[in-house]
């Protein structure tokens, strides 16, 4: 099954719930109570998400997150690759290959998979998964 990892779910999920309510700073603390995830992996996904420009961060007791750009400008691929830097579907097509990647009958119908799923990535926004579309 092809499928996204539960951080780059949990970052779209994040990042979902800032977009729904653009005005508001939120707390790594609340965005994880909001979502059900331990606090500790959505400040380090929110740490990542910051590193790539997604979020911008403020700092102190009354700090947090709030997106760095519109809904609309955050591609789903931006955020897989800012949570996981090599995103592929198979091996094969990663920047690492695998063992049998120069004798693989499957790779050629791979990387078209891929190229397709990262096209479709490119093309859909935060904002495309927004309650309040």
């Amino acid at each position: 099954m092809i499928g996204f990892t539960k951080d780059i779910e949990y970052a779209l999920l994040c990042l979902s719930s800032m977009e729904n309510c653009r005005e508001k700073l939120f707390s790594a603390a609340a965005l994880a109570d909001a979502h059900s995830i331990s606090p500790s992996l959505v400040a380090k996904i929110l740490q990542r998400l910051h590193k790539a420009g997604i979020v911008n961060s403020v700092a102190g007791v009354r700090g947090g997150y709030s997106m760095a750009k519109s809904g609309n400008e955050i591609s789903l691929n931006e955020v897989a690759g800012a949570i996981k830097e090599d995103f592929h579907v198979i091996d094969c097509v990663s920047k690492d290959g695998c063992a049998r990647s120069s004798a693989c009958s499957i790779k050629p119908g791979m990387q078209k998979v891929q190229t397709d799923i990262s096209q479709i990535l490119m093309n859909t926004s935060i904002a495309d998964l927004s309650v309040n579309k």
